[in-house]
This record gives structure tokens, sequence and C-alpha cells, in this order.
């Protein structure tokens, strides 16, 4: 651990790095999934959005951290992801 800690930006910053410098066609499939999806589901998208989207960052979040624990290497990372789904119906 540094002495200085790492804030959400830099964690934002290295992700926009990261997929800049991903194959064009995986920038293009995820650019073409996240038209489809704001089509398909506009109102979620655009709320995903604001300022208030605890579910999508959290969705975001979880992706994120599962696309990152092999490196190219091939080595696992220590990094613990838990995938929890509500049933259908309950809040």
């Amino acid at each position: 651990m540094s002495d200085k800690p790492t804030l959400l930006l830099s964690v934002l910053d290295a992700l926009e790095d990261a997929l800049k410098h991903c194959a064009p066609d995986k920038r293009k499939a995820l650019a073409d999934a996240l038209d489809a999806y704001s089509g398909d589901c506009a109102e979620d998208f655009w709320w995903a959005l604001g300022q208030q989207s605890p579910t999508m960052l959290h969705a975001l979040m979880t992706a994120i951290v599962s696309g990152c624990q092999t490196g190219s290497s091939g080595a696992k990372r220590n990094v613990v992801v838990r995938l929890v789904r509500k049933p259908e119906g309950k809040e």
C-alpha cells in the first residue's frame, strides 16, 4: 500500500486507458452492446448514467474486476468477486 489513497478517479482513468488500448474489435463489440442496451432499455440506460445508480455501479465494478481476473501472463489475480442476485419478486 502506498501512503496516498487510490481514488475512484484513478480507477476510472485506468479503465478508460485499458479500453483505449483494447483491440478495436473488442471496443466495437462493447460500443455495440452499449448501443443495443440503450435502445432496448433506454430508461435503465439513462438512469444508470445518473447520480443514483448503485445497482448499475455494482454490476459495472463486478464486470471490470472479473475482466481483470486473469492478466496477460495467464496468472489469476487475488481478487474476490461475489455475484449475488435477488430472487424474482423479492426486494
